[in-house]
């Protein structure tokens, strides 16, 4: 018997497919369940990644198809757009699996996850989730993050659930997401042009760097591009092609305990007049237009 799965936008449109379901399950061939957008939590973890149904017990990657109604007018498809990621890594059909709307810290994470990019683990889901999250996955400290923040805008380091429970119901109209704390000296910053690093950076020793601002960066260095680990330049140009970003500004950190490296942020059209060394920038730029 095939399991479909029917998804919806809000949980209250669920009581108006289950005519919809009933014909569907009629020839006994179908097993139909149904879940909204809200009833699905989402961990990234490598290997251990899920995107689970805890209502009904299942994952996504337990059913054969999937398909995606009543997604018309919705203002978190980017949630559809990561579930089309985790479903196409899980070799799961989903239909839709590609929408309009892939903005946002979720959708990045999960496209990277998809192409075998390494990012930092993350949760998504309700704020009793993302506390489970913290305590079990991220060994009590986390950052909570707007999934549509700028420049560390509502970034928030968090030490217990009940911390996140409050930044959650004091802010209800912002979605979150949940990473872990990665110990390190700083970050790097690389810039590709038509998907090859022309620019690297590295910002250490940062106040706070865990918010990701320019403003909490103290000594900020150019890195020649023969002197960046080229693992790390791989992962730069690997992370812009992913998003299909030909234009962008890589933003990566290296755990100092384990050596391992995340990208952190893909970001669109980086900071060229604005910011740190902005001559060398434009000069880097000037080149590139110049060049046949």
């Amino acid at each position: 018997m095939k399991k479909v799965l029917l998804i919806n936008r809000k949980t209250e449109i669920i009581d108006n497919v289950n005519q919809f379901k009933t014909e569907l399950e009629r020839n006994g061939e179908l097993q139909v369940s149904t879940a909204s957008f809200a009833d699905i939590n989402l961990l990234l973890d490598g290997e251990n990644s899920f995107a689970r149904i805890d209502r009904i017990g299942m994952d996504l990657a337990d059913f054969d198809k999937i398909l995606c109604i009543t997604t018309a007018a919705f203002d978190k498809l980017y949630v559809f757009s990561a579930f089309g990621c985790y479903c196409r890594k899980k070799g799961v059909k989903m239909l839709d699996d590609v929408f309009s709307n892939t903005r946002g810290k979720l959708y990045e994470m999960w496209c990277l996850w998809e192409k075998d990019i390494p990012v930092p683990k993350t949760a998504y889901g309700s704020g009793i989730f993302l506390g489970e999250c913290l305590v079990h996955s991220f060994n009590n400290i986390g950052v909570l993050k707007a999934i549509d923040g700028t420049k560390g805008r509502d970034n928030h380091l968090v030490n217990s659930p009940v911390e996140i429970a409050r930044i959650v119901s004091d802010n209800p109209s912002t979605d979150y997401i949940l990473q872990e704390y990665i110990p390190s000296d700083g970050d790097y910053r690389v810039i590709t042009l038509d998907y090859q690093p022309y620019y690297a950076a590295h910002f250490s020793n940062r106040k706070n760097y865990w918010r990701g601002t320019a403003s909490d960066k103290s000594e900020r260095t150019i890195i020649p591009l023969e002197s960046m680990p080229p693992e790390l330049l791989h992962a730069s140009v690997e992370a812009a092609h992913a998003l299909e970003r030909s234009f962008a500004g890589v933003d990566i950190i290296t755990n100092n305990e384990t050596g391992k490296h995340y990208v952190l942020e893909v970001n669109h059209t980086p900071q060229i007049v604005t910011g740190s060394f902005t001559g060398d920038k434009i000069a880097r730029l000037r080149d590139f237009l110049l060049a046949d």
